[in-house]
């Protein structure tokens, strides 16, 4: 199982693009916000966002979006299907965390860091960003996503 997981991250780094790290975006410009996640790497699928979340005290998943939305024809909260990435990570001894987000967190220039730079590469193997994209101009939403790939160093290093 660690093998497939690894192969999953070394696949994403193959096809992965060199992410921006600053970048000037106008936090209240949704279409900025969707090309930075567009041209940085993120995949994108259609949702409808559905509504506020409860907080969801998860592991290693920092759901800063705390949204509702609709995928795979049901309403999901991002950061229990982020979750279960994440424990499949851990159980194969990968330190992984997970950040969900929305377009206001551009707003915050913390939050804003942590998307530009995903996260302390020194602390975790990987991380998987999520990022649900509210489309101003009608209910045709997307969920954006994005594989930050295993730092090879650490697993020549005894992993």
């Amino acid at each position: 199982m660690k093998n497939s997981f690894l192969l999953l991250i070394l696949v994403t780094l193959a096809t992965s693009y060199s992410f921006a790290q600053n970048q000037s975006i106008d936090c209240n410009d949704a279409q900025a916000i969707r090309g930075y996640l567009e041209n940085n790497g993120f995949k994108g699928v259609p949702t409808t966002i559905v509504g506020a979340a409860d907080l969801v005290e998860v592991d290693m998943v920092y759901d800063y979006a705390q949204l509702t939305i609709i995928l795979d024809g049901k309403e999901t909260n991002m950061a229990e299907v982020l979750q279960k990435n994440v424990r499949a990570g851990a159980s194969e001894g990968f330190n992984t965390a997970a950040i969900v987000t929305k377009n206001e967190n551009f707003c915050d220039e913390s939050l804003k860091a942590i998307i530009f730079n995903d996260f302390d590469k020194a602390k975790y193997d990987s991380s998987i960003n999520a990022h649900i994209w509210n489309n101003p101009d009608s209910d045709e939403d997307l969920i954006f996503t994005r594989v930050n790939p295993i730092d090879i160093g650490n697993l020549n290093n005894g992993r």
